[in-house]
Order: structure tokens, then sequence, then C-alpha cells
């Protein structure tokens, strides 16, 4: 199953989970994007079928404290806009996909 983090606590749930799963997508989305809704249902089969753990966290998030913390994580992996994918495996980030892109996130956790 996809998780939505929706916490203050994104930037250690982020990190906790980066450390944790071997292969994991992590969906960086708006509830208003169109484009993130046409992935959610591919990358949540992603998650229920075991070829990935996935990750969702709201960049637009109506909370500013967690918006604030956001900000800087989108900052700090140059997201600036949604959908962007980032695919990391054994701890590494091996790829960044901006847009609703299936086949270069399947190419990437395959």
């Amino acid at each position: 199953m996809a998780v939505d983090i929706t916490t203050v606590n994104v930037e250690a749930l982020l990190s906790h989970c980066i450390e944790n799963y071997e292969t994991l997508i992590v969906d960086f989305y708006a509830p208003w994007c169109g484009p993130c809704k046409m992935i959610a249902a591919p990358l949540e089969q992603m998650a229920q079928s075991g070829v990935a753990s996935v990750v969702k966290i709201n960049g637009d998030h109506e909370d500013p404290t967690i918006k604030s913390t956001v900000d800087r994580i989108m900052s700090q992996y140059d997201i600036s806009a949604f959908p962007t994918i980032l695919i990391f495996k054994h701890k590494m980030l091996i790829r960044k996909v901006v847009g609703a892109n299936l086949a270069q996130i399947k190419a990437a956790i395959a």
C-alpha cells in the first residue's frame, strides 16, 4: 500500500523509508494535479504487488508547518513540478522522473 506522509515529521519519516526500504518510490504530488491523479493508481498497484514501497508527499500541503518542511525537502531534491517521482534503491537516489511517465518509473525499478 502507498503511504501518504502527512505529519510534521515528514523529514524523519522520509529518511526512515530511504534507510529501510530496498526499492522506494517517493511521489511528490498536489491534490489538484491531473497527471498526479493519473499516476496514483499505477503507483498503488506497484506498492500492492511488492515491486516497490511507495511514499506519497503532498507538495502543496495546507498546514504551513508541514508545507515549510516539504518545501525544504523539495528544494533539496530540486523539485519544482508535480508529479515528481524519486526512485531510491539501496538508500541511493537512482532516478528522478518529472511528470507522469510510467515507462521511466518502471524502467528504473526493473
